[in-house]
């Protein structure tokens, strides 16, 4: 939702940002991510959409790039920061609004890493990085944007399943990053 409520920014499978103005029922494509080069069209799909005041809408597109699109200029789009590689799961806004967190896909990698870029100017970034035995799985901020919590899984674990209550019940860990 915008600050106002009246907006709903969406971000689809197929790279689309769309906003939708609840007054007016209007809805409108504001931008589109493309998928990384030789990868299927879903790996471009959205992985956060976010407001950013009541004209700007941020988003991470699947090749890892960090957009900010005007809602009153439909298709410009601001480039801030490009992650290491694709991002195949969700990536977060810390609530504070001061970082933008990502897990990159880096096929070539030595180790696995989590990456968070300061927002909304990108001119600060933090990398934390893990052995290949473990693989970050999903990101959390605390509720003040002071913590990051990264859950680990390890490789060859299959994905969580969705009646599990904590992370660790399953052999994975978390860890806390004060920022």
């Amino acid at each position: 939702f915008s600050p106002s409520g009246k907006r709903i920014a969406l971000g689809t499978v197929t790279g689309a940002v769309w906003v939708w103005d609840l007054p007016t029922g209007r809805l409108t494509l504001v931008g589109q991510h493309d998928p990384p080069k030789g990868r299927d069209p879903w790996v471009g799909a959205v992985r956060l959409v976010a407001f950013d005041g009541e004209e700007r809408v941020t988003s991470v597109g699947g090749a890892g790039e960090l957009r900010v699109w005007r809602v009153d200029r439909p298709g410009r789009k601001e480039l801030l920061h490009t992650f290491s590689g694709p991002v195949t799961v969700p990536a977060i806004l810390s609530p504070d609004g001061m970082w933008v967190g990502a897990i990159p896909e880096r096929p070539d990698q030595k180790q696995f890493t989590v990456e968070l870029v300061s927002f909304p100017d990108a001119r600060s970034t933090r990398m934390f990085t893990f052995d290949l035995t473990e693989i970050p799985h999903r990101l959390a901020f605390s509720r003040s944007g002071q913590f990051l919590a990264v859950a680990l899984r390890k490789v060859g674990q299959p994905d969580l399943d969705p009646t599990v209550t904590f992370y660790q019940e399953r052999g994975g860990r978390v860890l806390i990053y004060d920022l």
